[in-house]
Parts: structure tokens; sequence; C-alpha cells
């Protein structure tokens, strides 16, 4: 293998050029992949748990696909809004792990 020379006779000391497509690349994978770990962390609680962590889940099964919110009397099933994510979070509560997974996801163009 012969090494590179420059105009003047020298060896060349070029670092060979990163592709900003593969860095990109790279950002968009790790995003997805943190985002798909964040998720499954907070399935892994939710199923060891029983629990979505907030006050109208018990543990029995609940209608998880209908929209319940507290501020219509209704009971609250899963955080509606980026400050119930985060406090969410903050206390291990499933629902919110998953949310939050959820909206790295959605930030991760790909």
């Amino acid at each position: 293998m012969e090494t590179p020379v420059s105009g003047s006779g020298q060896p060349s000391l070029a670092r060979p050029q990163v592709s900003q497509f593969s860095l990109l690349s790279l950002i968009l994978r790790g995003g997805v992949i943190i985002s798909a770990t964040i998720i499954a962390f907070g399935l892994i609680l939710f199923l060891i748990t029983g629990t979505s962590g907030y006050t109208a889940d018990t543990g029995t099964k609940r209608d998880y696909t209908a929209f319940h919110d507290e501020a219509n009397g209704g009971p609250l099933y899963f955080p509606l809004n980026s400050p119930e994510i985060i406090e969410g979070v903050a206390q291990f509560k499933p629902f919110a792990i998953i949310m939050l997974g959820l909206i790295l996801l959605i930030a991760t163009p790909v």
C-alpha cells in the first residue's frame, strides 16, 4: 500500500474525512435507540407494577383507549402535557416514561 504524497514530495497527513451524512445518520440512529430504550423501560415498569402510576389506575382492567381528564371531571389515566410528563418521570410513573420516549422519538427526525 502506497502512502499518499503531497505536491512537495512529503507524505500527506490528511485524516480520513467523515461524511456529514454518516455523522447525521449516527445521531439519528442514536436518537431512535435512546427513545426506544426509554419506551421499553417504561413498558417493563408498567408490566412489573401493573399500574400506570396515575390516580384512576388501581391495577384493575381499565379502558386506556378512552380520553379522561381530571379538569373535565374524569379520572386521569396518563399525562396530558409536558409538566405532567416531567413530574411523572421524576416519580417513575410508567406512562410518563413511555410518553417521554415517544416525545424523544418524534423529536428525532428520521
